[in-house]
């Protein structure tokens, strides 16, 4: 048998061409849509092949981008809409960063409640408490961390509550957490250059007064190893770190990049920046995350499930195929190979790939980045043996926003 097996894909400006005798190729950039749903993609796969052949889609699996939590595993962030990754080139440990634009965030999936509960500070105890990230940014406002409350409301659009915030304000860093003091630096920051920010706030219980504790604060904002702004309070708090339990922020309302977010809970820290491994940190987010690597642990149970609740159709044209159509992309990614009409030799057949939300959709998942590798299969005529692939993975492209 003689003939050769070849297609091509143009999507947007961008071509996969499969080779003959080219069995498989990896695409890059992706085919999938990269905005919130609906939202779609147009495709054009052209049979150069000088023999009839059969098409196959089929998605290898499904689940959300992970930033992963390198002293927690369990606790990894979720990046959503506007967030750019960068493996390379960013300071500290890992040398990487990760970008938010306008809407971009990330948060953590496993709540958790730092500063003990009202009426737990013990006399004469100090509780400290650490915080800190790489950070470089133009803007002069935004949000770097916060600890809110909830883990699937976009803070731009209101429902979360935030405490243990660091954010900019005139291009000066200012900290604030509810019943402490807040401080704000005497310098701005916003040059555009790498810096290293690390908060310390403390509490020392003094003495019982009537039914309370008397208790002093103080916040102070280190910025590359030199301390730049301060603040004491005191009074009669059961325990000025009281929170309710919540959700690690980043990017919420900033626009600029971190890199290597810690958490020091009760333990010594650092104010200059550490080196690697950041020794003693109880959490730490290195951000330096390559895109596609997903998280398939437990979810809060408001964004549980999110394939299940984006559907997928792909309609072709010429010939016409519509037998995926309003597919949940959990079922579309199960690894089975689908078989679809397939152009004719010399032709040229369009294809849409589209998003929508799917039953259970809301809000709560809006802008959340689920991974769906993608492999389109040809083969000559019936055999199974004489196959050529066209595959989209390994690439932060490859990413429907939920």
């Amino acid at each position: 048998m003689t003939g050769a097996l070849e297609f091509t894909h143009n999507y947007a400006t961008e071509s996969c061409v499969g080779a003959v005798r080219v069995t498989s190729v990896d695409c890059s950039p992706s085919l999938a849509p990269q905005s919130t749903p609906p939202a779609s993609v147009a495709d054009a796969i052209i049979n150069n092949s000088t023999v009839g052949a059969t098409q196959t889609v089929s998605g290898a699996s499904c689940a959300p981008v992970r930033l992963a939590n390198s002293n927690q595993s369990g606790d990894p962030m979720l990046p959503r809409f506007s967030a750019e990754f960068a493996p390379e080139g960013g300071p500290g440990s890992g040398n990487g960063a990760i970008t938010f634009g306008s809407g971009g965030y990330a948060a953590g999936v496993t709540s958790e409640t730092l500063g003990g509960s009202p009426g737990g500070v013990s006399l004469g105890k100090t509780y400290s408490y650490g915080y800190g990230v790489w950070f470089s940014t133009t803007g002069s406002t935004g949000r770097l961390f916060g600890l809110g409350s909830v883990p699937t409301n976009s803070p731009a659009s209101g429902g979360v509550t935030f405490d243990r915030t660091l954010s900019l304000a005139a291009g000066k860093l200012q900290f604030s957490a509810a019943g402490a003091a807040t401080a704000t630096t005497t310098h701005t920051w916003n040059d555009g250059a790498w810096h290293y920010a690390y908060v310390s706030l403390t509490s020392q219980s003094v003495s019982i007064i009537l039914l309370g504790v008397s208790t002093t604060t103080k916040v102070t904002i280190y910025v590359d190893g030199g301390a730049d702004g301060s603040s004491t309070n005191g009074g009669l708090l059961g325990s000025p770190l009281a929170t309710p339990a919540g959700y690690w922020y980043l990017g919420p309302t900033f626009t600029g990049s971190l890199s290597n977010f810690m958490v020091y809970n009760g333990t010594s820290s650092p104010t200059s920046p550490p080196p690697a491994p950041y020794s003693g940190a109880t959490e730490l987010w290195p951000l330096n995350d390559d895109g596609v690597t997903t998280y398939a642990g437990s979810l809060p149970s408001a964004i549980a499930t999110p394939c299940a609740k984006v559907n997928i159709s792909l309609t072709f044209t010429n010939p016409a195929d519509t037998s995926i159509s309003n597919m949940p992309l959990s079922t579309f990614a199960d690894g089975s190979a689908r078989i679809l009409a397939a152009p004719a030799t010399g032709q040229t057949q369009g294809l849409t790939i589209a998003t929508s939300k799917g039953t259970g959709y809301s809000s709560d998942i809006a802008g959340l980045r689920l991974y769906v590798p993608i492999t389109f299969s040809y083969h000559a005529g019936s055999s199974p043996g004489w196959a050529q692939t066209l595959v989209w993975s390994g690439d932060p492209a490859d990413v429907f926003i939920a």
